[in-house]
């Protein structure tokens, strides 16, 4: 058997990454045939007793030519040198995970409790944008959200756990309006029957409670939570739904 709880005042508020040479070079000059010198040779005189005496030739001393050796430079090549590449690397970005909320949930959060069952009703917009971005988070109906049904239709919100943790969660609540801008009597419009699957002991999920109903400009429909069963029983419907039924008064 669940655990059943009749509120009648739990109420749902709507909110929607060049080579260098030297001068020209010379070749080396060939050396010049040196020309001797020859001494001119003494008259002979006419005296017979006398034999002519040859001076030897002084033979004439050449210097060398001077040989001009031309050292090129050696060729310098321009080294190119290549743009470094540059590479970004990434900041290694340590998230911290945010903490498991303590338990149990504490009434001054806006968590009620039944035994080993806790609800909360009154979750902000700012609070339903944090949980549609945190992928830990246990939702139920969430693509309604992102995808923008809850704008067009009504919906209402409401937040589950328990201790034990549930095979399966069955709500019921209402949705109402009020009569009109002036008289905020409430009309009943119609009842969402919303059926859930497991939740682990402990866990919070945070559900939403989508109707058929299209929203009306400056709309003010909300819902109120009747009932909430924690089931530890295997279910014999299809979960994870929500059935809206209008009343036929309407």
């Amino acid at each position: 058997m669940g655990t059943l709880i009749n509120r009648k005042f739990i109420s749902v508020s709507l909110a929607l990454v060049i080579l260098n040479f030297s001068p020209t070079a010379y070749g080396g000059t060939a050396k010049p045939t040196p020309k001797p010198t020859i001494a001119s040779t003494s008259t002979a005189t006419s005296k017979p007793a006398t034999k002519a005496s040859v001076k030897p030739s002084t033979t004439a001393s050449v210097k060398p030519s001077t040989t001009v050796t031309v050292t090129k430079k050696p060729v310098v090549k321009k080294v190119v040198t290549p743009k470094k590449k540059i590479v970004y690397k990434k900041k290694n970005v340590k998230v911290t995970p945010s903490k498991s909320p303590g338990w149990p949930p504490m009434s001054f959060e806006g968590w009620r409790s039944f035994q080993d069952v806790y609800w909360k009703t009154a979750v902000s917009q700012a609070d339903q944008r944090g949980i549609l971005s945190d992928a830990r988070q246990k939702t139920f109906f969430a693509n309604q959200m992102k995808d923008g049904t809850c704008t067009k239709l009504a919906c209402g919100v409401i937040q589950l756990a328990s201790t034990d943790g549930c095979k399966w969660w069955q709500i019921d609540s209402i949705l109402s309006r009020p009569t009109s801008t002036s008289d905020q009597t409430p009309i009943a419009l119609g009842t969402i029957r919303t059926l859930l699957s497991s939740t682990k002991a402990k866990e919070r999920a945070t559900v939403w409670l989508v109707s058929t109903e299209p929203l009306k400009f400056s709309d003010e429909t909300f819902t109120k939570v009747t009932d909430i069963y924690c089931n530890h029983m295997p279910s014999t419907e299809k979960l994870n739904t929500n059935t809206y039924t209008p009343n036929a008064t309407q």
